[in-house]
């Protein structure tokens, strides 16, 4: 039992759970984005519900996308799976050692890009989120002067890092990940049943 608390994951089980990340932070997204734009004669039906449930959505999302690139000694990022994706390329089944170091290096290049979302991401994880940041007590309207963080910006580092594992995945075995949920649309059923109950009182 104590050997197996102190091993560390393996390739494949780094990926698996990386990508499970990916898959939650972009269907947390998705729910945040159609409550956002959702009838307001269905939001007003349940405004507390409505307002609480999309930021839920929304701090989940962000959650998500921080943990793939938390600067915590012991969690599994992005940027260590690639460290030990290039230790180990000569083991890949799929793609020769060589092949790997490419991969990689292109991951990385692609992880620069997103350098200024994953630091406004630390910000609101630190501050806002996960902890709270004395910032907060102090000046209440300081989340609106944090690095701005948009949707699209969110959403594409969640593609850009699902692409970057199923590069690796790929590489390694030939899988593939599944990039969202099952049935992660189905709050448009929810919305429409509370407009549906609504038209027929």
């Amino acid at each position: 039992m104590d050997d197996k608390k102190n091993s560390s994951p393996t390739l494949k089980e780094r990926l698996r759970a990386l990508t499970s990340e990916v898959a939650l932070g972009r269907t947390h997204l998705a729910i945040a984005k159609r409550l956002r734009v959702a009838p307001k004669a269905v939001l007003h039906k349940a405004p507390t519900f409505f307002n609480l449930t999309h930021n839920a959505h929304l701090d989940a999302a962000y959650l998500c996308a921080a943990k793939l690139y938390d600067k915590q000694k012991k969690a599994t990022t992005v940027r260590k799976t690639l460290d030990e994706a290039e230790r180990t390329a000569g083991t890949f089944g799929k793609s020769s050692a060589e092949n790997v170091r490419t991969i990689v290096a292109a991951a990385r290049k692609e992880i620069e890009r997103f350098e200024k979302t994953i630091d406004a991401l630390g910000d609101r994880r630190n501050e806002y989120i996960a902890h709270l940041g004395p910032e907060k007590i102090t000046d209440p309207k300081a989340l609106g002067k944090a690095p701005a963080l948009t949707f699209d910006e969110l959403d594409e580092l969640l593609v850009g890092t699902g692409n970057i594992l199923n590069d690796i995945s790929q590489a390694y075995d030939g899988t593939l990940a599944v990039p969202a949920l099952p049935h992660s649309d189905d709050c448009e059923e929810v919305l429409r049943l509370v407009a549906e109950g609504d038209r027929k009182r």
